[in-house]
């Protein structure tokens, strides 16, 4: 009779003999999968069969060039490219591509391109490098800021020459802020910091009116933005509750050099909930379903481009709307008070600079102007666009995101000192 010990299997020889097993189903199903989706997309790559909504990258696909060229030459480069020509036109590359930024924005609370914020707000990561790239040291600061004041020196002189002032308005960047809403992961804003320092600067510059839209918001934040934040959540750009706020601080600062009293700001009343789509920042993110944001609006707010019993709007034929804009054009739009409509309102005014100056075109602020002249940066130099101020005018305001403010200490905006 053997042993107990005897009786036990023998652990080395079991793991020396062969182990025959079956295949899960899971693996040959996964295998499977792979291949028809590789297969499908091949065939979705040659004959499209769906349609899928397009990926907002900014950028055009990769091009191949001449390929039989480049066999010949045995282009090194040649496979590399061949690989990015196929990936740009794989079949399902956008609803892969919104998979995963939809797996990495649900679960794991990120983004390739865009900060996850706390209340659901989003930054851009490249508008966060550019912030931080020109405040790297304290000389740098201040050499941007001078080349940035120089421009507007040479502006102000331009205009002095017709007779007309400039005014400088400032919108702060939403991730300096609403920098409490930034995650831990964003790096912090560095200090000195270029924008902080180029308000100090235009405070003291004499000639200008110079109007800081930080002091209106700050004095408007609330603890909790709730429905009417003075910044998109998922756009960097001020809303209508900021643009509400900022408006009147630029009409007071003009109507002060007018020796006018600015008139009264309109009020808006009947406050109802609205569904807007998320802007360019959730764009980035690439996601299945488009994220929305839900603000108060009113319903009484003017509709652009609408003639009115108090002014009436001439529209370049080129310009449809903001989306699509034709850098050709000098004036998209010109807003004028009708000649019973005009007495106590402020003196002509050009409106130049980037989508932050949008807003203030539905805040009340051209109510509170003889007429408004929106131009907008594009490919047209800034000269061109001061020779063709029409006459009358009296004030050449410049809004524009401190993010991205450096444009103006470099050509084509800059004037040459005379």
């Amino acid at each position: 009779m053997k042993s107990a010990a005897a009786r036990l299997p023998d652990k080395a020889a079991e793991a020396e003999a062969p182990q025959f097993r079956r295949k899960p189903v899971v693996e040959i199903a996964y295998i499977g999968v792979i291949l028809a989706v590789i297969l499908l997309g091949i065939v979705q790559t040659v004959m499209p069969i769906w349609h899928f909504r397009d990926l907002d990258e900014r950028r055009q696909p990769a091009p191949i060039g001449d390929y039989l060229a480049g066999l010949r030459t045995h282009d090194p480069q040649l496979p590399a490219k061949a690989s990015q020509w196929f990936d740009d036109r794989f079949g399902f590359r956008t609803i892969l591509i919104r998979l995963y930024n939809e797996t990495l924005y649900r679960v794991f609370g990120t983004g390739d391109r865009v900060y996850i914020g706390k209340d659901g707000f989003l930054f851009s990561k490249g508008l966060i490098a550019a912030d931080r790239g020109f405040s790297r040291t304290a000389e740098l600061v201040e050499r941007t800021a001078d080349s940035i004041l120089q421009g507007f020196r040479n502006l102000r002189a331009e205009l002095a020459g017709r007779g007309i002032r400039l005014v400088v308005v400032s919108i702060p960047s939403k991730q300096d802020f609403y920098r409490q809403y930034l995650p831990a992961e964003a790096p912090p804003m560095p200090d000195p910091f270029l924008p902080h320092r180029l308000r100090e600067r235009l405070k003291r510059e004499p000639g200008l009116i110079y109007v800081d839209a930080s002091i209106p918001l700050e004095a408007a934040r609330t603890p909790d933005p709730g429905q009417r934040p003075l910044y998109y959540r998922t756009d960097p750009h001020m809303g209508f509750w900021g643009a509400r706020v900022v408006a009147p601080a630029i009409a007071d600062a003009i109507a002060a050099d007018a020796g006018m009293t600015a008139p009264p700001w309109p009020e808006f009343h009947n406050p109802y909930e609205v569904t807007i789509p998320g802007g360019i920042e959730q764009r980035f993110l690439g996601l299945m379903t488009p994220l929305m944001e839900h603000v108060d609006s009113y319903r009484d707010t003017p509709v652009l481009m609408r003639d009115t019993d108090a002014a009436y709007w001439e529209k370049d034929p080129r310009f449809r709307n903001t989306e699509t804009i034709d850098s050709r054009i000098i004036f998209e739009f010109a807003y004028h008070a009708r000649p019973d409509h005009v007495q106590g309102r402020l003196p002509p005014i050009v409106v130049y600079g980037d989508s932050f100056a949008d807003h203030l075109m539905v805040s009340g602020f051209l109510d509170e102007v003889a007429a408004a002249y929106r131009s907008r940066l594009s490919d047209i130099p800034l000269a061109e666009v001061v020779k063709n101020i029409p006459d009358g005018v009296k004030y050449f305001m410049i809004v524009y995101d401190e993010n991205v403010a450096v444009r103006y200490a470099a050509p084509p905006y800059l004037f040459a000192n005379r």
